[in-house]
């Protein structure tokens, strides 16, 4: 009797042991991943030169920065700077910047938004156009792969055009936005911006750009793209619209 007692005994232990080896891992689990950095930028540069029977000089400058917590704010900043020359004299000089808060509402796909954009343009007469606005906007599609949303709202134009006394009218803004990737280091970019003016809705901007950005590193990207800027009521002598073609080395940061 003692020794069947004994025997269970042994073999109940064997048994615990067992249990608890089967719920020990068999190799250290891997540290959970570190949060996405609260912030994250970019800073872009070109140049293009050509020679021979003429001489031109195009570089341009542009940055993007985001903040967001991951909570409902995200803030956002960005600017383009865009100058060519030819034959020692200048033919495009071009310089914007934007700041915008976005503050998700209920469920994250609809948004308020405050932002406020500085636009100059030397060949378009244009000495200086500020325009903030407040508006809402909707997140049709929210994915890593894909995202689309569109936006509207109302705000001021203060503009000076060279030669003239400033103004100041009310606005009417609407803007759309797209990032597509297309490949595991490959991504199609677009956004719009429009405005017009309510003195004179015939008084109009808009922006548009769209571009390729192709992942060349770990830390920089490769970015082609086509930037139009159109203006309905440029100053006399003016054309309406600025166009160009950027390739930029992106820095990411």
């Amino acid at each position: 009797m003692r020794t069947d007692r004994a025997l269970y005994t042994v073999v109940a232990t064997l048994l615990l042991a067992g249990s608890a080896g089967a719920r020990e891992p068999l190799c250290p689990c891997p540290p959970p991943s570190p949060p996405p950095p609260a912030w994250k930028g970019s800073l872009g540069a070109g140049l293009s030169l050509t020679g021979g029977n003429s001489e031109t000089r195009s570089y341009n400058l542009d940055f993007a920065l985001t903040y967001d917590p991951k909570t409902k704010g995200v803030f956002k900043a960005d600017g383009l700077y865009l100058r060519t020359a030819s034959d020692g004299e200048a033919t495009v000089d071009r310089n914007g910047l934007g700041i915008r808060y976005e503050h998700s509402l209920g469920s994250g796909r609809a948004f308020g938004f405050g932002e406020v954009r500085y636009l100059r343009d030397v060949f378009k007469d244009v000495d200086y156009l500020i325009t903030p606005a407040i508006g809402g906007g909707y997140r049709f599609v929210d994915r890593d792969e894909l995202k689309f949303s569109v936006d509207g709202g109302l705000g001021l134009a203060f503009e000076r055009l060279t030669g003239f006394d400033a103004t100041t009218s009310g606005t009417v803004n609407a803007g759309e936005g797209l990032s597509w990737k297309i490949g595991k280091n490959a991504s199609f970019i677009q956004a719009a911006r429009s405005l017009w003016k309510m003195k004179d809705f015939g008084d109009a901007y808009y922006h548009l750009d769209v571009g390729i950005l192709a992942s060349v590193t770990s830390r920089f990207d490769m970015k082609l793209s086509f930037v139009d800027d159109y203006k309905t009521r440029p100053p006399v002598d003016k054309k309406k619209n600025d166009t160009a073609v950027l390739a930029t080395i992106v820095l990411k940061f």
